[in-house]
């Protein structure tokens, strides 16, 4: 096996992800019981997912982003992430102090297994990073509610896929997330619901690379919410992915014109609905514009300025074909990857001791974090197969990851496979 240090090629084959195992029959998407090994596929369809706060539409939205969007530092940390730890008391104590009114630093690592309901003035600081080792499967993991003024600043959350939104205001008067960083939730970092007066400034957003994320920040009318968000503030949003900076959907679009007296008489006329809604929304964000999602419903994103949009023929194009900034052939690699991926995830999660699970990730241009955390405390080898090279990672061979790392490069992947440790 060669182990050197290599650099990820620019040019991508045609689309060929697939992930193979022994003992499992071709396309299987769930392994053998008792098989040694675990077979993954690409090919396999993901069900869509749809947040509950806007039930009806998800998109597929996310605007090319051919030319590489600005990339997300390490933090210095050097504790390991772990998929489970076995005492949550740290967590605890800060849910606590929250639910009661009482506002708190995080400074060091602090696992989480529960969503924390805020519904006094309080303020969340610090440099600390929390991490979301339980699934949490309704909701947000920071819910602000009901008129509660919550400012967070300097804070990491790392979702860990177990998330939809690492942060939701819904229905308050006021509230910031200042210079926070969000890093692996389902579907967005940030979301506004009939809240005003929020701010969402220096953050940097990536939420995980699955099929269900579709937007950085939402602004959002939920079921049954009749408050129309206004005095937004979106500024100074690094985001390392393709994802809309903002997003609405038909049923937010929907309720706004329903609850806005300017709007009496729009229906349909969405244009006049997301105009409304740019006027409510200051900062340095792009403005919303009507697109389309799969379905055909209206939609309104505001696209992440990195992604590479200016040819109007693309542009044209791509809305036709769904209301997205990129090729329906990136789009495809694209969802492929993310399929590999997730269920490169699964597959260990639910992989016994000893099993060997395998990868071909030749249209990967890096490897999550995410992927590589069961390995962590489990006797499990994992095998990803990338242009020519195998690189074989274990629990002993990924050292110390930083809980603040997003992905790595297939460089920093032939590190590990050599036995070194992440740079700290």
């Amino acid at each position: 096996m060669n182990n050197s240090l290599r650099k990820l090629t620019a040019g991508l084959t045609a689309l060929m992800v697939m992930a193979t195992m022994t003992s499992v029959a071709a396309f299987a998407d769930e392994p053998v019981p008792g098989a040694s090994d675990t077979t993954l596929k690409t090919t396999e369809t993901t069900p869509e997912t749809t947040p509950e706060t806007t039930p009806e539409t998800t998109p597929e939205t996310t605007p090319e982003a051919e030319t590489a969007a600005t990339t997300l530092t390490a933090a210095t940390q050097t504790t390991p992430v772990q998929p489970l730890v076995d005492d949550y008391s740290q967590w605890e104590e800060i849910k606590t102090k929250l639910e009661s009114g009482q506002s708190v630093e995080i400074t060091g690592e602090v696992h989480a297994n529960s969503a924390v309901v805020i519904t006094e003035d309080v303020g969340i600081t610090g440099n600390g990073t929390i991490i979301l080792d339980t699934e949490i499967k309704n909701g947000p993991l920071f819910d602000i509610r009901t008129d509660a003024d919550c400012a967070i600043t300097g804070i990491t959350i790392n979702g860990n896929g177990n998330v939809k939104h690492g942060i939701q205001f819904w229905k308050t008067d006021s509230g910031s997330v200042d210079g926070v960083t969000i890093l692996n939730t389902k579907y967005t970092g940030v979301q506004i619901n009939g809240s005003s007066n929020v701010s969402v400034t220096n953050c940097t957003i990536s939420p995980s690379p699955l099929d269900s994320a579709y937007a950085n920040v939402e602004y959002s009318m939920g079921s049954g919410v009749t408050t129309v968000p206004q005095g937004i503030t979106v500024s100074g949003i690094i985001a390392n992915n393709d994802l809309p900076i903002i997003y609405a959907d038909q049923a937010t679009m929907d309720r706004v014109q329903e609850n806005t007296s300017e709007l009496s008489g729009s229906e349909g006329n969405y244009q006049a609905i997301v105009d409304y809604i740019n006027n409510q929304i200051s900062g340095n964000a792009p403005e919303m514009e009507v697109a389309t999602n799969a379905n055909g419903d209206p939609i309104t994103v505001a696209p992440n300025p990195a992604s590479d949009d200016s040819g109007d023929d693309s542009t044209s194009s791509s809305r036709d074909s769904g209301g997205s900034g990129e090729s329906e052939l990136t789009r495809q690699r694209r969802e492929a990857v993310n399929r590999l991926w997730k269920s490169t995830r699964n597959a260990l999660l639910e992989a016994a001791a000893g099993d060997v699970v395998t990868a071909e990730a030749d249209e990967a241009d890096n490897v999550p974090t995410y992927v590589l955390l069961p390995l962590y405390g489990a006797d499990l080898t994992l095998q990803i197969s990338h242009e020519g090279e195998t690189y074989t990672l274990t629990d002993d061979s990924i050292g110390a990851i930083s809980s603040n790392q997003v992905y790595f490069t297939f460089e920093k992947v032939a590190e590990f496979d050599a036995g070194e440790e992440a740079a700290e």
